[in-house]
C-alpha cells in the first residue's frame, strides 16, 4: 500500500469452452505471482498460439488492470517525488529531511517492472489490446472456416459472426487512448479481412484526437492569458505601476492552473503540434478508405472462391454483390465524413480524392470539387482577414509604444481591442495549422487543382465510354448504344465539362482549364473557354479604362492631402469637394475584380496570346484527328462509298478557323515577341503556310520599330541629358526650359512608341529576328523533308501513278520558300552570332546549300565589323599612346604641343562616334571575329561533306531516282564543295586551315585537301613575313625607347622625328597584340608547318594506296609519275615554309620513315644549306663583334687625344652601323657550343642523306655527303669510308682535299699521323709533328716516321732533320741530368731510351 500497488483478483467468466478447473486455478495462481507485464505478455502470447482465445482475453483483461494500478501508481509516486523535492528547499528540522531522503532510496530502489514511464505502460495497452483483438479474430475465421467445410447454411448471419468480434473490439479499444495505436489496430483488423469491423475504430481514432486538438487549444489559451498579463504587468512598470489585486491573483491562480494542467498521452504525434494532427486526420480519413478498397477488393477474390464452392457469402457480401451502388454510396459517406467538416486542409482534401475512385457519380464530384473550391476560397478570406488583422495589431502596437513613452495609457476600447488581437495572435500560434499561411500561388494552385480534378474525372469516364464503344468484343457486357445516344453521351460530357468554368471570372484560370481541357482533346470546350476568357478581359480592360484615371486622380489628391496636413497646412475645400466626386464615381463603378491589378494596363497581353495559342492547338488537335480519321476512311471504306465533298467541306471548316485564328493573333499582337511565340507553335504543328505569314509579320513589326527608333532615341536622349541637368541641384540654375519643351513637343508629334519596345536598345530584337529565321527556316525545311519522303513513297508503292510535272511544281514552291527564308538572313540579320546559331542549326540538319548562303553572308558581315573594329583600335590606341605621354609630360610639368593636342581632341571624338550606336562596337574585338569566321567555315566544311556522302549513299540506295534528280544533287554538291574550299582562302588561322585538312584527309578528300594545304603555307608564309617584319618594329622600338629613358635621365627629349617615329612603331607594336593568337604565338609557326608538312605527306600516301587498290599504278611496287609528282610538290612547297633546322631534320626523318628517299635527299640538302647559311651567320657576328670591340677602342683613344674630330665622327659612323648590323643577327651565349650542335645537326642529316643514296644507289651522292660527314667530323673511320667508295685516281685528288681537314682537327696529334701516314702523306706528317716532350712513344713515333719517309721518300728526310735534333738536344739534356745525379744504377736503367735515338743518329748522313 505504502507504493500503491494492490495486486488485483482474477475472475473468469463462466464459459462452455472454458477447461478444468485446476488449470483456472493454475492460471489465476500464475497470473497473480507474476513480476512483470512482461511475463503476462509472453502467457498471452503462447495461449493465443495455442488457439486458446477465452483465457488469451482473460489474461489481456487482467494486464490491462495491472497497468492501470502501475499507471496510478506511477502518477503517486511523482506526486509524491514533487513534493519531497519541494520540501527539501524549504527550512525543515534535521531528522524530517533525513526521512525525506530516506524515502527517496526507497523509491530508487523500486524494481524496473513497477517504475514503468508511462510511454512504456502505453506500449503494454496497446499490445494486450492487439492479443485480445487477434484472438477474436483468429476465432471468427476458425468459425468460418468451419462452416465452409461444413456447408450447413447458403448464407452466413454477418450480426451472429461478428458480434463477438465487435464486443472485444470494443473492449480493446476503450484501453487505447492515442489515434496512433488505433491507427495501427485498425490496419491489423483490415489485414486479417474484416475491413468492415476496422471503420468504427478509425472513427473512434478521430475522437481521440479531437479530445486531444480541445486540450491544446484550452492549454494555447491558458499559456496566452498567462503571457499577456505578464506582458501587461512588464508595461505598467515602465510607468512605476502594477496590475490591481483581482488581475494579479488571477495571474497566480492560472499560473497553479498551467502547472496542473496535463495533456493527455498522444505517443509519437506530439500533442502541441498542430500540423501533425492535421496529418493524422488525413491519415485517418485514407485508412478508412483503405478498408473500403478492401472491402471491394476481397469481396472480388471471395466471389471466385464461392464459384469453386471453397467459401459462403455473407449477408451484407450478398447485398453488395446484388447492388454494387452500395460501395459507391459507403465511398461518399466517408468522403462527407471527412471533407469538409474534419479535413480542413485544400491540399489533404485533394489528395485524398485523387486516392479514391468514384466512378459514374458526376454529380457528386461536382459536388466535392466545389466544396474543395470553396474551402479554397473561405481560406483566402480567412486569410486576408488574418492579415488586415496583423497589420491592425502592429498599428496599436505602435500607437501604444509611442503613448508609453508619453506616459500614457491606451483608451480602454483600444485597449482590449489590442487585448483581444494579441490573444488571438498567442493561441494561433499553437493552434492555426500551416494551410492557414499558405500563400496566394499555393492557393490557386489548389484551386486549380479541384477544377482540373473535376475535368479530368469526366473525362476518364468519356474515354472509358469511348473505349467500351470501340472495342465491343472486350466489353460483351456493355450495352452497345446507338449513332444518337452516343451523339448524345458525348455532348452532356461537354456539357458537364463547361459547368466547371459556370462561375469562374478569373482569366488566368480560365486559361489553365482551356489549356487543360485542349490536353484532353476536347477542341470544342477549348473554343468556348477561351472565348470566354477573352471577353473577361475585354471587359476588365473597359473597367480599367475608366477606373484606372478616376483612381489615379484621387491617389494624387489622397498623397497632396495628407501631405498637406503633415506640414500642418490648410487643405482647399474645391479638392475636398473633387475627392468627394471621384470617390461617388468610382463607388458607382462595378466591383473591381481581385485578380486583377488596376495600374497594369497590358497586364493580361501575354494571357491573351496564351490564351489564341491554346484554342488554335486545339483546331489543330481537330484538324489531325479529322486527317487520321480520313486516312482510316480510305483503308477501311470501299472508294465508292466515301463522301469526297464532306471531306473537302471538313478541312475547309478547319482551315478558315487557323486563319481567323491567324489574323486575330496578326491584327490584335504587335509584340515580336508574341508573334514569334505564336509562330513556334505553327512550326510544331507543321503549318508551315502560317509560319510564313506570322513571321513575315513579325519581322516587319520589327523593321518597323527599329526605324521609329533611330527617329526617336537621339531626341530622347537629349530630353533625358537636360532633365539630368535640371534635377542636379549642384548645377547652375537651369536655363534650357525652352529647348526641354521644343524637344517634347518632337516626341510627342512622333508615332506613339510601343510599351514594349526599349528605345535605347538599338539591338532589342536581334535574337527576336534569329529566332523567327530559324523558326521559318526549319518549318519550310520540314515541309520539304516531308514532301520528299511522301514522293519517295508513292515512287516505290507505284510509279505510274505519280504527276512528276505536279512534283516538279511543288518541289520548285518549296525550293522559293526556302531561298525566301534565305532572303530574310542577308535583309534583317547582321550579328555574326545570330548568324552562327543559324548555321549550326542547319549543320545539324546538313542543309549544306542554305549553310553556304549563310556563311557567305556571315564572312561579308565579319568583313563590316573587322573594319569597324580595325578602325576604333586604331583610334583608342592613338588616343591612349597620346594621354600616356600627355601623363609624362605632366609630371616634368610640360604639356603636349597644340597640334598634339588638337589631334588628340579628334581622336577622342572619333572613339565616341565609332562606338555609338550598337553595344557590339565597344566590345567585341578582332580576336573574337577571327574565331567567329574560322568557327563559320570549319562547320560549312564538315556540313558539306557530310551532305556530299549522304546524298551518295541516297543516290546508292534509291535506284528508282530519275536522272534528272540525280544530276541535280550532284549538282549542288558540287557547287557547295567548290564554294566553300573556295571561301577558306579568307582563313588566316593556318590551325584552322590544319585541322580542315585532317578532317577531310579522314573523309578521303584528298585533292582538296592538297588544295588547301597549299593555302595554308601560303598563310605560314604571310606569318613568317609578319614576324620579320615585327621583329624589326619591336627591334627600333626597343632602341628609341632605350635613347628616350637615356635623355630623359638628363632631362632631354627625343628629336621630333624621332618621336613621331616611336609613335608610330609603339602603335604598330600595341595594334598587333591586338591580333589573334596565332599572329603573336610567332615561335609555333614552325610547328604548324611541320605537322602541315607531315600531313600532307600522309594525304599523298593514302591517295597513292587508293590508287594502286584502284588498279592505278603502273607496275607493282613501282610509283607512277603522277604520285611522284604529287609528293614532290608537296616536300618542294614544304621546305620553303620550314625555316628551323630541328624541324627540317624532323621532316627529313619523317620522309625516310615513309620510304620516301629521293625528297629525303632533297630535304637533307635544304637542311645543310640552313646549317651552312647559319654557321655564316656565327663567322659574321664574330668578326663584327671584333670590328665593333676595335672601332670602339679606336673611339676612345680619339676621344682622349681630343684631337682629328673627323676622324671622331667617322669612327662613331661606323661604330653604330656595325652596331645595326650585329643587332640583326640572333644573340649568341657561347660560340663553340653552337658550333657543335649545328654539326651534330649536320651529321643527322647526313646520315639521312648516305642511308637514301645508298638504297636509291645514287653513288655520286654517297660520295658526297660521306666527304661532307669527313670534313664535319673527321675521324679514321670516315677516311676509310671515303677511301672504299671511291676509285683510286678519285682518291688521289679527294685526299689531298681531306688532309687539310686533317691538319685543321683539334684532336690527338698521334692519331693525325697515323691517318696521314695510312695513306702515304708524309709530307703533312712533317707539318703536324708535334714537339719533343720527352715521352717514349714520342721516340718510337719519330723512329716510325723516319723509316717510312726513308724507304718511300727520301727526299723528305732533310725536312724530318729539325724535328729529330729537336729530340736530340731533349735527350742530353736527360744524359747529363743523370749523370749530375751520379745515379748509375739509374742510369744504366734509362740508358736504352737513347738507344733508338742513337741508331737513328748513325744512320743519318749530316
Amino acid at each position: 500500500k505504502m507504493f500503491g500497488v494492490i495486486a488485483a483478483p482474477v475472475v473468469f467468466p463462466k464459459e462452455e469452452e472454458l477447461s478444468t478447473p485446476h488449470i483456472k486455478e493454475l492460471l489465476q495462481y500464475r497470473l497473480e505471482n507474476s513480476s512483470s507485464l512482461d511475463e503476462v505478455y509472453t502467457l498471452a502470447g503462447g495461449l493465443l498460439t495455442r488457439q486458446e482465445w477465452g483465457f488469451v482475453q482473460d489474461v489481456c483483461k487482467f494486464a490491462q488492470i495491472r497497468i492501470a494500478q502501475l499507471d496510478k501508481a506511477r502518477k503517486k509516486r511523482q506526486l509524491r517525488l514533487a513534493e519531497i523535492n519541494k520540501l527539501k528547499t524549504q527550512l525543515i528540522p534535521v531528522h524530517e529531511k533525513a526521512c525525506l531522503g530516506f524515502e527517496e532510496e526507497l523509491f530508487a530502489g523500486l524494481p524496473a517492472y513497477l517504475t514503468l514511464s508511462e510511454q512504456q505502460l502505453q506500449y503494454y495497452k496497446y499490445q494486450f489490446a492487439e492479443h485480445m483483438t487477434k484472438s477474436a479474430l483468429t476465432k471468427k475465421s476458425v468459425l468460418l472456416a468451419n462452416i465452409y467445410r461444413q456447408r450447413s447454411v447458403q448464407l452466413i448471419d454477418d450480426d451472429e459472426v461478428d458480434e463477438p468480434v465487435i464486443q472485444v473490439i470494443n473492449e480493446a479499444v476503450l484501453f487505447l487512448s492515442t489515434a496512433e495505436q488505433l491507427l495501427e489496430l485498425c490496419r491489423i483488423i483490415d489485414a486479417s479481412g474484416s475491413p468492415k469491423l476496422a471503420l468504427p475504430v478509425a472513427q473512434r481514432a478521430y475522437d481521440v484526437q479531437l479530445s486531444v486538438r480541445q486540450k491544446l487549444k484550452e492549454r494555447s489559451e491558458l499559456q496566452a492569458t498567462i503571457r499577456l498579463l505578464e506582458n501587461q504587468r512588464e508595461m505598467l512598470k515602465r510607468l512605476k505601476k502594477d496590475l490591481p489585486n483581482e488581475k494579479l491573483s488571477e495571474l497566480a491562480n492560472l499560473k497553479i492552473k498551467l502547472v496542473a494542467f496535463e495533456m493527455p498521452f498522444s505517443g509519437n504525434c506530439s500533442s502541441s503540434d498542430i500540423n501533425a494532427m492535421e496529418q493524422q486526420v488525413l491519415q485517418i480519413t485514407l485508412v478508412m478508405l483503405a478498408c473500403l478498397a478492401d472491402i471491394k477488393k476481397n469481396l472480388t477474390a471471395k466471389r471466385g472462391e464461392v464459384l469453386q464452392k471453397a467459401a459462403i457469402h455473407t449477408k451484407a457480401e450478398d447485398e453488395l454483390i446484388s447492388n454494387p451502388s452500395r460501395f459507391s454510396q459507403m465511398a461518399r459517406d466517408i468522403l462527407a465524413w471527412a471533407i469538409p467538416d474534419r479535413v480542413r486542409d485544400p491540399a489533404s482534401m485533394m489528395q485524398i480524392v485523387k486516392n479514391t475512385e468514384l466512378e459514374n457519380q458526376t454529380e457528386f464530384i461536382f459536388q466535392l470539387g466545389r466544396q474543395i473550391r470553396q474551402t479554397v476560397l473561405k481560406l483566402q478570406d480567412k486569410i486576408k482577414e488574418k492579415e488586415q488583422r496583423r497589420a491592425r495589431l502592429n498599428e496599436l502596437r505602435q500607437k501604444r509604444e509611442e503613448l508609453l513613452t508619453k506616459w500614457v495609457l491606451l483608451e480602454d476600447d483600444e485597449a482590449a481591442e489590442i487585448w483581444d488581437l494579441e490573444f488571438e495572435e498567442q493561441v494561433n500560434v499553437h493552434t492555426s495549422p500551416a494551410y492557414m499561411s499558405y500563400g496566394k500561388e499555393k492557393l490557386e494552385q489548389l484551386e486549380k487543382s479541384a477544377l482540373t480534378w473535376i475535368l479530368d474525372c469526366i473525362y476518364n469516364e468519356k474515354a472509358d465510354l469511348e473505349e467500351k464503344v470501340a472495342n465491343p468484343r472486350k466489353y460483351p457486357l456493355f450495352k452497345q448504344l446507338s449513332a444518337d445516344e452516343l451523339a448524345l453521351r458525348r455532348a452532356q460530357f461537354s456539357q458537364q465539362a463547361l459547368r466547371v468554368t459556370e462561375d469562374l471570372q478569373s482569366p488566368l484560370l480560365l486559361f489553365h482549364i482551356a489549356k487543360h481541357v485542349q490536353s484532353r482533346r476536347d477542341s470544342d470546350t477549348v473554343f468556348k473557354v477561351g472565348n470566354k476568357c477573352q471577353s473577361i478581359i475585354k471587359e476588365i480592360e473597359n473597367q480599367r479604362s475608366i477606373r484606372a484615371p478616376l483612381q489615379s486622380e484621387l491617389d494624387a489628391l489622397e498623397a497632396e492631402k495628407a501631405d498637406l496636413l503633415h506640414r500642418k497646412r490648410e487643405w482647399p475645400d474645391e479638392k475636398q469637394l473633387r475627392i468627394r466626386e471621384l470617390t461617388e464615381k468610382i463607388d458607382k463603378l462595378p466591383t473591381w475584380p481581385e485578380f486583377a491589378t488596376l495600374f497594369d494596363h497590358h497586364q493580361y497581353d501575354e494571357l491573351n496570346l496564351d490564351v489564341v495559342r491554346v484554342m488554335t492547338s486545339a483546331i489543330l488537335d481537330n484538324k489531325t484527328t479529322l486527317e487520321e480519321d480520313i486516312a482510316r476512311m480510305f483503308r477501311e471504306t470501299a472508294p465508292e462509298n466515301i463522301d469526297y465533298r464532306k471531306i473537302d467541306s471538313d478541312r475547309n471548316a478547319i482551315q478558315v478557323k487557323i486563319q481567323q485564328l491567324t489574323k486575330q493573333c496578326l491584327t490584335q499582337f504587335s509584340n515580336p515577341v508574341y508573334l514569334l511565340r505564336f509562330a513556334k507553335d505553327m512550326k510544331n504543328r507543321k503549318e508551315t503556310e502560317v509560319v510564313l505569314e506570322v513571321v513575315g509579320k513579325c519581322l516587319e513589326r520589327i523593321k518597323a520599330i527599329d526605324a521609329l527608333r533611330k527617329v526617336r532615341k537621339p531626341i530622347q536622349l537629349e530630353i533625358d541629358q537636360l532633365k539630368r541637368l535640371k534635377e542636379d541641384p549642384k548645377k547652375a540654375p537651369f536655363t534650357k526650359e525652352a529647348e526641354l519643351t521644343e524637344l517634347t513637343a518632337q516626341l510627342e508629334a512622333l508615332p506613339a512608341w510601343p510599351h514594349f519596345a526599349d528605345v535605347y536598345d538599338d539591338g532589342q530584337y536581334s535574337r527576336t529576328v534569329s529566332q523567327c529565321i530559324n523558326v521559318v527556316l526549319n518549318s519550310v525545311l520540314d515541309q520539304r523533308e516531308e514532301f520528299e519522303s511522301g514522293v519517295a513513297k508513292q515512287l516505290y508503292e507505284n510509279k505510274s501513278a505519280v504527276d512528276l510535272t505536279k512534283v516538279a511544281e511543288d518541289r520548285k514552291q518549296k525550293q522559293d520558300q526556302i531561298n525566301q527564308a534565305v532572303q530574310s538572313c542577308y535583309e534583317y540579320i547582321h550579328d555574326p552570332q545570330d548568324l552562327k546559331i543559324l548555321i549550326d542549326a542547319m549543320a545539324a540538319r546538313k542543309e549544306a546549300e542554305v549553310m553556304l548562303d549563310l556563311v557567305k553572308h556571315g564572312i561579308g558581315c565579319i568583313d563590316d565589323r573587322v573594319k569597324v573594329v580595325v578602325e576604333r583600335d586604331t583610334f583608342k590606341l592613338k588616343t591612349a599612346i597620346l594621354e600616356e605621354e600627355e601623363a609624362m609630360l605632366k609630371i616634368t610639368k610640360k604639356s603636349l604641343s597644340e597640334e598634339l593636342k588638337e589631334e588628340l581632341a579628334v581622336l577622342r571624338d572619333a572613339v565616341k562616334k565609332v562606338e555609338e550606336g550598337s553595344n557590339w562596337k565597344k566590345t567585341v574585338t578582332l580576336v573574337q571575329l577571327d574565331s567567329l569566321k574560322d568557327k563559320l567555315l570549319t562547320s560549312l566544311v564538315q556540313a558539306t561533306f557530310e551532305k556530299k556522302q549522304q546524298t551518295m549513299n541516297q543516290m546508292e540506295g534509291n535506284r528508282e531516282m530519275p536522272e534528272d534528280r540525280k544530276q541535280s544533287f550532284l549538282a549542288s554538291v558540287e557547287r557547295c564543295v567548290k564554294e566553300s574550299s573556295d571561301l577558306l582562302s579568307s582563313v588566316d588561322n593556318p590551325h584552322t586551315l590544319y585541322s580542315i585538312i585532317e578532317d577531310l584527309n579522314n573523309k578521303k578528300e584528298w585533292d582538296l585537301a592538297l588544295k588547301i594545304g597549299q593555302e595554308c603555307f601560303h598563310k605560314i608564309g604571310t606569318l613568317h613575313a609578319i614576324k620579320d617584319e615585327q621583329r624589326i618594329i619591336n627591334r627600333d622600338r626597343a632602341l628609341l625607347l632605350e635613347e628616350e629613358q637615356t635623355l630623359s635621365k638628363v632631362h632631354h627629349r627625343l628629336a621630333t622625328e624621332k618621336k613621331d617615329t616611336l609613335r608610330k612603331l609603339e602603335f604598330e607594336y600595341r595594334f598587333h597584340l591586338l591580333k589573334p593568337g596565332y599572329f603573336q604565338a610567332v615561335d609555333s609557326i614552325d610547328d604548324i608547318a611541320l605537322s602541315l608538312a607531315s600531313l600532307l605527306v600522309d594525304v599523298c600516301n593514302a591517295k597513292e594506296q587508293a590508287e594502286v587498290e584502284d588498279g592505278m599504278q603502273v607496275e607493282e611496287g613501282q610509283q607512277s609519275p603522277e604520285a611522284i609528282e604529287r609528293m614532290e610538290n608537296v616536300v618542294k612547297i614544304s621546305l620553303q615554309h620550314i625555316h628551323s633546322i630541328p624541324h627540317l631534320i624532323d621532316y627529313t626523318q619523317m620522309l625516310h620513315d615513309n620510304k620516301q628517299y629521293l625528297m629525303v635527299i632533297l630535304a637533307g640538302k635544304q637542311c645543310e644549306a640552313k646549317i651552312f647559311e647559319q654557321k655564316q651567320e656565327y663567322e659574321e657576328r664574330e668578326r663584327l663583334k671584333k670590328e665593333f670591340e676595335t672601332l670602339d677602342n679606336l673611339r676612345l683613344t680619339y676621344l682622349f687625344k681630343k684631337e682629328d674630330s673627323e676622324g671622331t665622327e667617322d669612327v662613331t659612323k661606323k661604330l653604330e652601323e656595325t652596331k645595326t648590323l650585329l643587332a640583326k643577327l640572333p644573340k649568341i651565349d657561347d660560340l663553340t657550343a653552337e658550333i657543335e650542335a649545328r654539326n651534330r645537326e649536320l651529321l643527322t642529316v647526313i646520315e639521312l642523306i648516305i642511308s637514301a643514296a645508298k638504297i636509291e644507289e645514287l653513288d655520286d651522292e654517297l660520295r658526297d655527303q660521306t666527304i661532307l660527314a669527313f670534313k664535319t667530323d673527321t675521324t679514321t673511320d670516315r677516311w676509310d669510308q671515303i677511301r672504299q667508295i671511291v676509285s683510286e685516281e678519285e682518291w688521289l685528288n679527294i685526299k689531298e682535299e681531306l688532309v687539310v681537314y686533317v691538319i685543321q682537327q683539334d684532336t690527338n696529334t698521334s692519331e693525325k699521323i697515323e691517318l696521314l701516314l695510312k695513306d702515304g702523306l708524309y709530307k703533312q706528317v712533317i707539318e703536324v709533328f708535334p714537339k719533343p716532350t720527352g715521352d717514349e712513344r714520342e721516340l718510337d713515333m719519330v723512329l716510325r716516321v723516319y723509316k717510312a719517309i726513308e724507304s718511300s721518300e727520301p727526299e723528305l728526310l732533310e725536312h724530318l732533320i729539325p724535328i729529330v735534333g729537336g729530340f736530340m738536344k731533349v735527350c742530353a739534356s736527360i744524359y747529363f741530368m743523370l749523370l749530375f745525379l751520379n745515379s748509375k744504377t739509374y742510369f744504366s736503367a734509362q740508358f736504352s731510351v737513347f738507344h733508338p735515338v742513337s741508331n737513328l743518329v748513325s744512320t743519318t748522313s749530316s
